[in-house]
């Protein structure tokens, strides 16, 4: 195997290629570029072998970095060998047509969502995610071809189960983690089952236990907020509140600012090189969701831009994803707060109107959980079937409300998205409960909270998202701050 330097050339050489790329397809093309890197030769299966020897016998000072290393390593070499699946799948996705029986022309699978959002009548509502979810079950197939694929592969580096490559690339105990969950979930549930009654009897008419999928889609797809969000205004409001709390674009040579009229995906950092090339590409948006997806992508931006030079380039260029993510949390959910809505969107009395947007939050936290939960019993083995159940009752739990059995392979992500983003959210949680202790509800105009953000960035590649939760007061054993920020302004 190659030392554990030339390996980090080949990573970082990919992760850069990987965002040159991305870079080209969303913005423009990067004709200057030092890094190339050869699809088909890196990793191989004793790449990663090696890497996974090296992490056993490392001591505590290597094994962050190595982690970091063997996780993007894995992450590419199951990219590779499950493409072919995953591309026939995505071609059935992007291809398939929903025919409702009650309208006249067939729905693209892609557009189905925001023709849920967007219909009022319940009973087209229901007929149009009937016919979705018969679709869902014809990609069953494909769905079974990319898990064998990926569990074939799991197995042949050494892992039983996904559970334990998860523990292996994290670096956490699943089990732990899970009642960790549970116990936010659990101290949530009277508040959120109260307040999405009280929603969807207003809104919809309907009580929580015969809501479907498709009602939550139209309960939070009305956008009561969209005045106070408007595109023209984005980018003035974001520099000003970065301006009014001590960012300034002009003195970070590192950080770039690019904006264009109209971005594939939205608002997006790209992470060139890091920390010496960061680029926040804002592309503005209506609404609160456009706003929110800016300041997210902003998060992201800032805390790539400060990690230090000098740390060692596994920690610096490939960040525990959940500490990205509570980043992004921490900016995006701004634009949820009364006080930073009347701040800066000049709106006297935000608060009800943001009740819903709040609530939002909350269900999708749980759903997260949720699914988490489901992920367990799907993790545990390398078959596919008699998972239905465990796919139901998970997420009734958590939702309140049934999911169509048939989402079971569909509500799935691989590479454990769902539980590198609740790690994040639980980061952010207890992140925001110490700004606000130490610097009040106004912590985002004060000077000396980014410079304790800062600090607090600076060191956070050398340490666990754990062992940042500690740092900040958080502790698995007192969910009690989760669930305060999860329940404030509701």
């Amino acid at each position: 195997m190659e030392t554990i330097s030339e390996l980090f050339t080949q990573a970082e050489g990919r992760r850069r290629a990987r965002v040159r790329d991305e870079y080209r397809r969303r913005v423009e093309p990067i004709d200057d570029w030092a890094f190339d890197a050869d699809e088909a030769a890196w990793p191989t299966p004793d790449v990663i072998r090696g890497l996974q020897a090296v992490l056993r016998v490392a001591d505590a000072s290597q094994a962050l970095g190595l982690r970091h290393l063997l996780r993007f390593a894995t992450g590419e070499y199951l990219l590779r060998q499950t493409h072919i699946a995953s591309t026939n799948l995505l071609a059935r996705q992007q291809a398939a047509v929903v025919q409702v029986p009650v309208l006249d022309e067939p729905i693209p699978f892609w557009q189905v969502n925001a023709r849920l959002i967007g219909e009022r009548k319940r009973v087209l509502r229901e007929a149009v995610d009937n016919a979705s979810t018969s679709v869902i079950q014809g990609f069953h197939e494909h769905y079974r071809e990319f898990w064998s694929s990926l569990f074939a592969c799991i197995e042949a580096l050494g892992y039983p189960h996904l559970i334990a490559l998860w523990e292996s690339l994290s670096g956490v105990a699943l089990e732990p983690m899970l009642r960790w969950l549970e116990a936010v979930l659990r101290d949530t549930d009277d508040t959120y089952r109260e307040r999405m009654q009280w929603h969807l009897k207003r809104q919809l008419g309907i009580g929580l236990e015969s809501a479907k999928r498709h009602d939550i889609l139209a309960l939070f797809g009305r956008e009561e907020t969209a005045t106070w969000f408007v595109r023209a205004e984005m980018l003035s409001c974001f520099e000003t509140w970065l301006h009014d709390w001590g960012w300034s674009f002009a003195e970070q040579t590192n950080l770039h600012l690019e904006q264009r009229t109209a971005l594939p995906g939205g608002s997006w950092c790209a992470p060139l090189e890091i920390p010496a090339d960061i680029r926040l590409v804002v592309a503005p948006a209506d609404g609160l969701r456009g706003y929110a997806q800016a300041f997210r992508e902003a998060g992201k931006a800032v805390l790539l831009a400060s990690l230090p030079a000098e740390a060692a380039g596994a920690l610096r260029c490939f960040p525990d994803p959940a500490l990205l993510e509570a980043q992004a949390e921490l900016f995006g959910g701004l634009v949820r707060t009364p006080r930073w809505v009347q701040i800066y969107r000049h709106i006297r009395q935000p608060e009800e109107a943001l009740s819903l947007v709040q609530l939002e939050r909350l269900y999708i936290v749980r759903r997260y959980i949720g699914k988490c939960l489901y992920e367990r019993t799907f993790y545990e083995d390398s078959g596919v079937e008699g998972k239905e159940e465990a796919y139901r009752d998970a997420l009734r739990r958590a939702c309140g409300f049934s999911y169509p059995e048939a989402y079971y392979l569909h509500d799935i992500e691989p590479l454990f998205s769902a539980l590198w983003n609740v790690r994040g959210w639980l980061l952010a949680a207890y992140l925001r409960r110490q700004l606000q202790q130490q610097y009040a509800d106004e912590w985002f105009r004060e000077a000396d909270a980014l410079q304790a953000l800062r600090a607090f960035w600076g060191q956070s590649p050398y340490h666990t998202v754990e062992a940042l939760i500690g740092q900040v007061g958080g502790s698995s054993s007192d969910v009690d701050p989760v669930v305060a920020d999860l329940l404030s302004d509701l």
